[in-house]
């Protein structure tokens, strides 16, 4: 009776898995301006197992864009490499640099999952410009305001700086991370 039993869980976790959402398939940099797909560490996951985890990310592409399909602001660039899991964003939680998730391993067996986030050199919500934007070396005009630190959480924190400068066309929207410095204009 215990190996019946078995094959019924196994079954049964199988049939959970396949009524699990249908992820749409698309770019992590899907309409996110100088995106580079960062991969994360790979994480284990028991069977049957959930828990919420938080990317972040990092480099000369600090900035995360939830680019929301619904109301909701539910993203879509982020993907993962194992069909075990199902994979559920978290919007109210995240901030500049992080995309947070919810993540069940829908499968009877312990399984490891890697996720790919979109980040990008440009922070959502920046110049709302006709004709695009784009990014140059920082232009060094005269600061707007005060400067913002950012960083991330976890056991080693990502810092990087935002700042707004005066320039004679337009505002220029900065970032600054350890190694270089960059804006944002229109075109």
């Amino acid at each position: 009776m215990s190996g019946l039993m078995t094959y019924a869980a196994a079954a049964l976790t199988c049939l959970l898995a396949l009524a699990a959402p249908a992820r749409t398939a698309a770019s992590v940099c899907d309409s996110v301006p100088d995106c580079e797909g960062q991969v994360q560490h790979p994480i284990h996951y028991g069977a049957s197992h959930s828990s919420g985890w938080a990317y972040y990310c990092t480099g000369d592409h600090p900035y995360y864009w939830n680019n929301g399909q619904s109301t909701l602001g539910f993203g879509n660039n982020f993907t993962w490499d194992n069909s075990c899991f199902t994979v559920t964003e978290n919007p109210f939680v995240e901030d500049i640099s992080k995309m947070d998730a919810s993540i069940t391993n829908w499968c009877v067996a312990d399984e490891f999952i890697t996720v790919t986030i979109g980040c990008s050199k440009q922070p959502q919500g920046g110049p709302s410009c006709p004709n695009g934007t784009k990014t140059v070396a920082d232009p060094g005009c005269p600061m707007q305001g005060h400067s913002t630190n950012h960083c991330s959480g976890g056991s080693v924190p990502v810092c990087f700086l935002t700042w707004t400068e005066s320039c004679p066309n337009g505002l220029a929207y900065c970032t600054d991370v350890l190694t270089a410095s960059w804006c944002t204009v229109c075109q």
